[in-house]
């Protein structure tokens, strides 16, 4: 990647700080919080609270590369030479993205017939398109990695269609992660044309934390509204 500035350095330091904490928050929030729910409600906020779990630690992995890539010494910044591993952002949402997909649609107590097509529809869809991405940053073929990131974009289309358009409720957490999906895979495209340096780190890191550890809290409160409801 691009030369940083050392300010540039602190900052997105203190943000993936701020990510891991606020994901490290949500996932014991929702696991000392699930019991007080009615299935499947409580299923969905395990689901939820998985996935913030997993985003914390690869954060957390994140995090200590992006400490291994830099040495701030008397205000000056030295890359290290070891690289920063912008795949580990990647590898994580491997699980958690699949994971908030099925915890969104468990939450949504949709009809035995609907959940028996969408459930493995959308969520081996997120598994697909993550792997896809993630195969695509790995190789070191930049022609196979361009192809498999563009594939990406088929499944990734289809959860975005499906939970756009196709549900009524939960919209806040339906808007969240459709949003927070896309704009991971536009930060992957953008580095196929050369973009990198600051903003897209930092944008990764503020994505991740919405995309898991917020839509995790989304699924929670309707959950609780639809377990009061009952």
């Amino acid at each position: 990647m691009d030369m940083i500035s050392a300010d540039q350095f602190v900052l997105i330091k203190h943000m993936m700080s701020l990510s891991f904490i606020a994901m490290t928050a949500a996932a014991v929030f929702l696991g000392l919080l699930q019991a007080q729910l009615e299935r499947p409600q409580r299923d969905a906020v395990v689901l939820a609270g998985v996935a913030a779990a997993v985003a914390a630690y690869h954060q957390f992995l994140i995090a200590s590369s992006w400490d291994t890539a830099f040495v701030l010494i008397t205000g000056e910044l030295t890359d290290t030479g070891y690289g920063f591993d912008e795949a580990l952002r990647l590898a994580g949402r491997i699980l958690t993205l699949p994971l908030s997909v099925i915890a969104l649609l468990v939450v949504l107590r949709l009809p035995p017939e609907i959940a028996a097509r969408k459930l493995p529809a959308l969520g081996g869809s997120a598994f697909l398109a993550t792997l896809l991405s993630y195969l695509g940053a790995m190789t070191s073929d930049p022609s196979i990695g361009a192809t498999l990131i563009l594939l990406a974009t088929l499944p990734l289309a289809l959860i975005g269609y499906e939970l756009s358009t196709g549900f009524k409720d939960a919209r806040a957490a339906r808007w969240t992660i459709v949003g927070s999906a896309a704009l991971s895979h536009l930060l992957l495209l953008g580095s196929l044309l050369g973009i990198s340096g600051a903003a897209p780190v930092a944008l990764g890191s503020i994505t991740d934390l919405f995309g898991t550890a917020g839509a995790a809290v989304m699924i929670y409160l309707f959950a609780s509204r639809a377990t009061q409801t009952d």
